[in-house]
């Protein structure tokens, strides 16, 4: 995450500056528009949309909201007398202002994190390259994977690859066979694919501490 592209260049060199000898190609991608739906395997009698996220006019927050921010982030079971006790921010004041970042839509929503290894499935990954693309065309694309039972995750973007989704399968074979499907129904657009499987979350964070850091910086 980063404010601009001149933050992200200053974040980019600094990764390879510490690790550039591991690593041996880099590709930038800037995201248009995200929409993170739910596992359809939990309840597979309402497909819902998890929503819409773009840039809209920033919030401002201060200190307190960033070190509550924090905390919610790292365990959003976090009890508010806990969150009080960690921060010295009196506990109604922490619920007062937890409603706000709610209302405010800075927090979209609390959901847990779920280890789907161990449920039996295989998290893909999938890069398509798209060819002679309206936007009427990748509206549809995406309205498709939105309701796909095995999609829980779409990125819109802009660079090497025009579209992301992630994939919930039961195995190779399921989802070589999902992968058919979308060539069959989008047979001029898909020009390639590369899927990733992913082996292993490292980590999940969607409040990068750097904030935190450049509050108490300043």
């Amino acid at each position: 995450m980063a404010k601009d592209r001149q933050h992200f260049n200053v974040i980019s060199r600094d990764i390879f500056t510490r690790l550039g000898k591991n690593l041996l190609d880099r590709t930038s991608t800037q995201p248009l528009a995200a929409y993170v739906c739910k596992h359809k395997f939990l309840d597979d009698s309402k497909i819902m949309d998890g929503g819409f996220y773009h840039i809209t006019t920033p919030v401002e927050l201060d200190k307190q909201d960033l070190r509550i921010l924090s905390l919610v982030d790292e365990d959003p079971r976090t009890s508010l007398l806990e969150i009080s006790k960690k921060t010295g921010i009196a506990h109604t004041v922490v619920q007062y202002r937890l409603k706000r970042l709610v209302q405010s839509g800075v927090i979209q929503e609390f959901r847990p994190i779920i280890d789907l290894q161990k449920l039996g499935y295989q998290w893909y990954h999938v890069q398509f390259r798209c060819q002679n693309v309206c936007e009427a065309d990748k509206k549809r694309f995406i309205g498709y994977l939105k309701v796909h039972p095995k999609v829980f995750y779409i990125i819109d973007l802009i660079g090497a690859c025009n579209l992301v989704a992630e994939f919930l399968t039961e195995g190779g074979d399921d989802f070589q066979q999902i992968i058919k499907e979308l060539k069959v129904e989008f047979p001029d657009m898909i020009h390639s694919y590369e899927p990733l499987l992913i082996t292993k979350e490292h980590k999940h964070s969607y409040f990068p501490k750097d904030i935190l850091k450049n509050e108490k910086d300043n």
